[in-house]
This record gives structure tokens, C-alpha cells and sequence, in this order.
């Protein structure tokens, strides 16, 4: 948003929209990159949970999937409605609590259908929402970034 936000500022506005045009998601920028296919495998099933920014504001949705896709070993599992929002959207969980956590549980009972090993995201507001919810209920399923799951396929 910088090139909007200094738009003007004749001295920044266009170093801040070329800063713009250059910045991308880890998730885009790998997957425009092309990676090599990590050699370990790695035995988990798991299933995507769309940010709400990534998803709606970014419009990235593709390039994480491929990420996970890529993991030799990796069983990837669409959750039901994974396009909802898991409740935490920023502030929205401390000002919206009850409706907050209403979403949360929805998501959660999605996750838990799917049977996976790990949740993966891209956003510590979800990683935060969504770990807080499957510990209370005692759940053994994880939430883990795209990129760290990707990380330990690289290692050892």
C-alpha cells in the first residue's frame, strides 16, 4: 500500500510504488521461483487453512498448496469450507469475542474432519486462534507454517 499511502509525496511516491510492485508473500515468491523437490519425506497428512488476507486481499491461495504439494510423502487434505475465516482478523477476536470464537470452532470442527496431522497457515493470527482452540479440546492435531513444514523437508 505504499504507493497509495505516499501517493502524495512527490520526493517518495516512486520509490514507494516500486517498492510495492516488487514486495510478494514467501508463498508467491517461491512459487514463482520454481524450487527444487525437497528430498526428505516427511509422513504427515494436512490440510491448508486459508488466511483471510492472503486469501481475500492477496489473492493467494494456489502457491502455498503447491509449497505443501511439492513434500514427498505429504497427504494434503482439503478442509470443508476453507475459504471461512477462522475468528481471529486481526483485533476482531478481542473486540468481537463471542463471534470470534463461534468462527474458530467452526474452522476447528472443519480441521478435525479432515483428520490431519497438522494444520498449516500463513498467518500467526490463525496459528494463535487455532492452536488455542484444538488445545482446549485436548485435539493432537498441530498448526505449523507453510514454510516451516517446507524447512524440515529441506533438513537432514
Amino acid at each position: 500500500e505504499y504507493g497509495h499511502l505516499l501517493k502524495d509525496d512527490p520526493q517518495y511516491f516512486d520509490k514507494a510504488k516500486r517498492i510495492a510492485e516488487l514486495t510478494k508473500d514467501v508463498h508467491e515468491f517461491l512459487f514463482d521461483l520454481g524450487l527444487k523437490q525437497p528430498n526428505k519425506k516427511l509422513n504427515y497428512t494436512v490440510t491448508y487453512q486459508d488466511p483471510c488476507h492472503l486469501l481475500n486481499a492477496q489473492k493467494i491461495s494456489k502457491a502455498p498448496r503447491y509449497l505443501l504439494d511439492q513434500i514427498p510423502g505429504l497427504n494434503r487434505i482439503e478442509m470443508a469450507e476453507n475459504n471461512i475465516c477462522c475468528g481471529s482478523a486481526g483485533v476482531y477476536s478481542i473486540t468481537q469475542p463471542e463471534m470470534s470464537q463461534m468462527l474458530t470452532q467452526k474452522k476447528v470442527n472443519n480441521i478435525i474432519k479432515t483428520s490431519a496431522d497438522i494444520v498449516a497457515t500463513a498467518n500467526p493470527g490463525c496459528s494463535m486462534q487455532i492452536s488455542t482452540v484444538l488445545r482446549n479440546m485436548n485435539s493432537n492435531t498441530r498448526v505449523r507454517y507453510v514454510i516451516e513444514i517446507l524447512s524440515e523437508a529441506y533438513s537432514g
